[in-house]
């Protein structure tokens, strides 16, 4: 059996692939990746011995100017020709696409060709390139239930795969030792993702120091691009504030966490979902379609989430709500609960899910 998989661009959109590709090596397919050239996706496959091949490829402009959708234009192109190539030559049983413009030419020709082909759509709603090649044909493996796909789509929940040292459920109290969090007072967790989120970071910064913040610990990772600027806003950082600029050991501070306060991303979201953490989520306010907003409100629909736009104001906002709920222990562990209304496969096993899929879609 021989799998094509189309990923990368961004972590959210590689590692779906990724994990269902490396389910489905253990069963004995033969996967090839397909990637963007220059992606640091590449390194993770030459690291782990995986194959690929890359595409020269940009994804769609935002901007209205005609110049860069020339340029646009002319990669697609380029790397439709070399897409249909590698299928033509290579001869995959199917092809699956993790969304994103890199899925794009692949599952096209997949779908042009006969060959099944599969999409993984991570949010509530579909991106240009997963409604397009659902168009074609692609059938769709949902992260969270999803809406806008024509109605003839075949869509499977499969939840979206993350990563496994999430399994280990370390303990809380050794979780805030390892951050110098106390054990007896509530933690709140603040973190945009690896790039940061300039927004709530700023409005953290100027809300923490308040009196409402003071019966509650606060973990702030502001990624590596805020850190500086967030550090200097603060200036004397309170007590009650541990500052970090990045963490490779999430599962501590999720662990060690009470309440998140956090972006909505698919990724973030999915996290959210394995570890039933109850969560305040300000999603980002110029995400494609405003789809941060419409993963927010499958949590928040199911009493698992509050959501709080990025609106001015938000540093009010955030210290008439976060602390008072971080210190509300009944509505935590109901909002914990509240995860298991929405039966949503756990991440944790969406890995598989996606490959046993694929296996089917491969061997009818």
């Amino acid at each position: 059996m021989r799998i094509l998989v189309a990923c990368g661009g961004t972590g959210g959109h590689f590692y779906p692939g990724y994990s269902a590709a490396l389910e489905l090596r253990k069963q004995g397919a033969e996967i090839l990746f397909l990637v963007r050239r220059g992606d640091s996706a590449a390194r993770v496959l030459r690291d782990g011995c995986l194959p690929y091949a890359e595409l020269e490829l940009t994804g769609l402009p935002r901007s209205l100017n005609p110049f860069r959708h020339a340029a646009f234009a002319m990669k697609l192109g380029g790397a439709l020709l070399q897409a249909r190539r590698v299928v033509k030559d290579w001869r995959p049983d199917a092809v699956f696409g993790t969304g994103g413009y890199i899925s794009f030419p692949a599952v096209f020709w997949a779908a042009l060709s006969g060959i099944p082909a599969l999409v993984h759509e991570s949010n509530a709603i579909p991106g240009l390139a997963n409604l397009l090649l659902a168009r074609f044909g692609a059938k769709v493996a949902a992260g969270l239930p999803v809406r806008g796909f024509p109605a003839k789509t075949e869509i499977t929940l499969t939840g979206t795969p993350i990563r496994e040292f999430f399994a280990s459920a370390p303990d809380r109290a050794q979780a805030r030792a390892a951050f110098g969090l106390l054990a007896d007072r509530p933690v709140i967790l603040c973190f945009g993702g690896s790039g940061g989120a300039i927004g709530l970071n700023t409005a953290l910064s100027k809300s923490a120091a308040g009196a409402q913040w003071k019966d509650v610990q606060i973990l702030h990772i502001t990624g590596r691009r805020d850190f500086a600027k967030i550090s200097r806003a603060y200036g004397t950082l309170p007590t009650n504030v541990k500052l970090l600029e990045y963490s490779d050991r999430m599962d501590l501070a999720y662990a060690a966490a009470d309440l998140l306060l956090c972006r909505s991303g698919a990724s973030t979201v999915a996290e959210l979902l394995a570890l039933k953490k109850p969560a305040i989520l300000v999603p980002f306010p110029e995400a494609a379609a405003d789809h941060q907003t419409e993963n927010a409100k499958v949590l928040v629909q199911a009493g698992a989430a509050l959501l709080l736009p990025e609106t001015p104001g938000l540093a009010e906002k955030l210290s008439a709500t976060v602390p008072a709920l971080a210190k509300d222990a009944s509505r935590l562990s109901a909002m914990s609960a509240a995860y298991d209304s929405l039966q949503i496969p756990s991440p944790l096993k969406s890995g598989a899910l996606l490959a046993g899929v694929l296996r089917k879609l491969a061997s009818p």
